[in-house]
């Protein structure tokens, strides 16, 4: 239908040029030119919808026993998308047809209608699905885009209708192509990241995973003769301090394997190397999550906030990680959003995505031992779903049995509600931050 869309609206604009006293012939061309790119997008956006909405590697969650996730949801889609396109046909026949344009204008603004009211039935279906889903922050931008571009091509063709004039081809042109450019830029992560999350992974990827893993144990090995080469002569107090330095040094020995060089973070994670990357330890205690070790990008804009495991968004997703130990969270962080507008687009820039997993503990769980978790470890990017299911997850899970064994060799086996408040001591000054190699 798109190829065809295209097909009509070339033929057309050829046919109209050959008649005799052609009106506005640069217009007419400038004008086709505008509703390829308009049927272009339109295929553009589609396509990507339908990856991310029906895609078996998408793992969407349907809301059960809701009407919209019966098979009418897929028939609606079906039904707008053939919609859509069979007026973009009509549109490009009728640029042969009236030598005005004005029928294909009027074409063009049932386009944009047909579109907002798609997307008001898709976005019922989004914020049951999942609130925190991105696609609901892209609907939004699109139905600002189409309500204020009918609103301007309405006036357009009102205005030039009434004043008789022959520039309709120039006003429509010029307006199809800057909504276009502001489509494609307020909505780029939409059009061109990686939406779907497959859990087939490229072999480079799984590899660089793979040597990831072996660092980690060649870094436990490392803490391992560390501790125990500390001298015999020391104190209980300073062989103490000693062993959490090292635990601390362990940890930022972990972290910083995935930002020492651009190549490792594109092979493990298959996403823009320029992307910001974020690795948060947190321990719970008195009903909070409290930072006690970060490692970050530079421009990266974080802070060391305090999360109520009840009442923010990364408390929750650790609360449900307690009911399903050994799993972990791909999810959308926003917490602590400022309430000034410019800070809160600079906070949503800075906080795309996130995976987060709890710390277990004790290091080798018993039936007769309290399982609870210690805390939660987070890796948070700048980029739109940039971690991968059933790949990052795991990573998330190594790098929490490295804080697990790391915090084993400072405290040893003691109760947990002891050792989250030997941790509150330790991080009384503030969270160790780990500097990132360059």
């Amino acid at each position: 239908m798109a190829a065809f869309a295209v097909e009509q609206i070339a033929q057309g604009t050829l046919d109209a040029l050959q008649q005799a006293n052609v009106q506005q012939p640069y217009a007419r061309i400038f004008a086709a030119f505008a509703l390829i790119t308009l049927v272009v997008r339109f295929f553009h956006g589609n396509s990507i919808y339908l990856a991310r909405e029906y895609s078996i590697w998408h793992h969407r969650d349907l809301p059960t026993g809701h009407l919209l996730a019966t098979p009418l949801r897929y028939f609606r889609d079906l039904l707008f998308q053939l919609l859509e396109y069979l007026l973009l046909v009509c549109c490009g026949y009728y640029t042969s047809k009236d030598p005005t344009l004005f029928t294909s204008s009027l074409l063009c603004l049932s386009v944009l209608l047909v579109d907002v009211v798609w997307l008001l039935l898709a976005r019922e279906f989004w914020r049951k699905s999942d609130p925190t889903d991105a696609a609901s922050g892209f609907s939004q931008n699109w139905l600002l885009l189409n309500l204020g571009g009918i609103i301007i091509l309405g006036a357009c063709i009102l205005t030039i209708r009434l004043v008789s004039a022959h520039c309709l081809g120039w006003a429509l042109a010029i307006f199809l192509i800057v909504q276009a450019y502001v489509d494609y830029h307020g909505n780029y992560n939409f059009y061109f990241s990686n939406h779907i999350r497959s859990d087939s992974v490229p072999i480079r990827q799984a590899g660089a995973l793979m040597a990831c893993l072996h660092a980690f144990a060649v870094a436990r090995v490392k803490l391992q003769h560390e501790i125990t080469s500390l001298p015999a002569g020391l104190s209980p107090q300073d062989r103490t301090v000693r062993t959490k330095e090292h635990c601390m040094a362990h940890l930022d020995r972990v972290c910083q394997y995935l930002f020492q060089k651009q190549t490792v973070r594109t092979d493990i994670f298959c996403r823009d190397h320029r992307a910001l990357l974020h690795i948060g330890v947190y321990y719970e205690y008195n009903g909070e999550l409290r930072p006690l070790f970060r490692c970050a990008s530079k421009p990266m804009h974080i802070r060391n906030q305090i999360y109520g495991v009840g009442s923010s968004r990364i408390g929750k997703a650790y609360a449900a990680c307690k009911e399903l130990p050994g799993t972990a969270k791909i999810y959308h962080r926003n917490d602590g959003i400022a309430k000034t507008r410019k800070n809160e687009r600079k906070f949503d820039q800075q906080y795309q995505s996130s995976v987060l997993t709890n710390i277990p503990w004790p290091l080798l769980p018993t039936k007769d031992q309290n399982e609870t978790p210690l805390g939660t470890i987070t890796l948070t990017a700048n980029v739109e779903q940039y971690f991968t299911e059933g790949l990052h997850d795991k990573l998330a899970l190594a790098l929490a049995r490295e804080v697990c064994y790391a915090v084993h060799c400072c405290f040893g086996d003691k109760p947990i509600a002891e050792i989250k408040k030997q941790l509150n001591d330790l991080a009384e000054k503030g969270p160790h931050v780990a500097i990132p190699t360059k």
